[in-house]
């Protein structure tokens, strides 16, 4: 885990937490891998504490579902297992607050967690997911069946990305998600309300979010605090399954 890696602040979050940089390992090329190995990921933790100066009060293991996409569920339990024991003892040990998994794609992660006895791989700190009007109904299901498994609160629950890392892209002014998603009587601008609607899709406490511009940063900010219409929110959730099938017809085989 080199300089190069992107520290990120939560919205929402006390200002003295400092959440360190995804767990990545370089690599020999110079550049950085994803790795669920555990000796490897422990000596990461260990080296973003010294390179920070300080214990981080939570580690993130970034995408693991890289690497559990390629293996069956079972197969997949016992490689995610043994990666969340060795953040869990390199807490313990002192090198870090807590320990975490950031997951863009959460569906794999899902199909280790059920594969297993569920003792076999430890529940973590924190859940940090994309969140926001841009995620598909299969990530927000995922991301909520992986909370409930593990039984995490609200506090444990994050989100990340809630602009899909095109924060400048015209459908955030396009949208009018003040009007379908928020408590009526609030003076807000566009971007804010999808920023808010994004903590409700799915539901999480805070909020992992770059930005070049204070300005920017301050607009979003600002919007934590804003109401939403959870009905609203229900209604869109139902939305994106889609109608409901129909009860397909009975199919007699008389043949022979």
């Amino acid at each position: 885990m080199g300089r190069r890696a992107a520290f990120c602040r939560c919205a929402g979050a006390a200002t003295s937490d400092l959440v360190g940089p995804p767990v990545y390992l370089h690599a020999v090329s110079g550049g950085v891998e994803q790795c669920l190995d555990p000796a490897r990921l422990r000596r990461a933790v260990i080296s973003a504490a010294d390179e920070l100066g300080v214990v981080p009060s939570m580690v993130l293991l970034h995408n693991p579902e890289r690497t559990l996409a390629e293996l069956p569920p079972r197969a997949g339990a016992v490689v995610l297992g043994e990666a969340c024991l060795a953040l869990r003892e390199a807490v313990r040990a002192g090198w870090a607050g807590g320990w975490g998994i950031a997951s863009w794609s959460p569906q794999p992660v899902l199909a280790a967690v059920r594969a297993p006895d569920p003792s076999e791989i430890p529940a973590p700190d924190v859940l940090m997911v994309r969140a926001g009007l841009l995620v598909g109904t299969k990530v927000l299901d995922a991301a909520d069946a992986l909370a409930g498994r593990w039984q995490l609160g609200a506090r444990q629950r994050w989100g990340m990305s809630p602009f899909a890392g095109r924060a400048r892209d015209p459908v955030w002014t396009d949208v009018d998600a003040d009007a379908l998603f928020l408590a009526r009587g609030q003076n807000v601008t566009r971007m804010q309300a999808a920023f808010r609607v994004a903590y409700d899709l799915p539901v999480v406490s805070r909020m992992a979010v770059g930005a070049s511009s204070v300005t920017h940063l301050r607009e979003l900010v600002d919007s934590v605090g804003l109401r939403s219409d959870p009905d609203q929110v229900a209604r869109y959730r139902a939305l994106l399954h889609g109608p409901p099938r129909p009860a397909g017809r009975r199919v007699s085989d008389k043949s022979g």
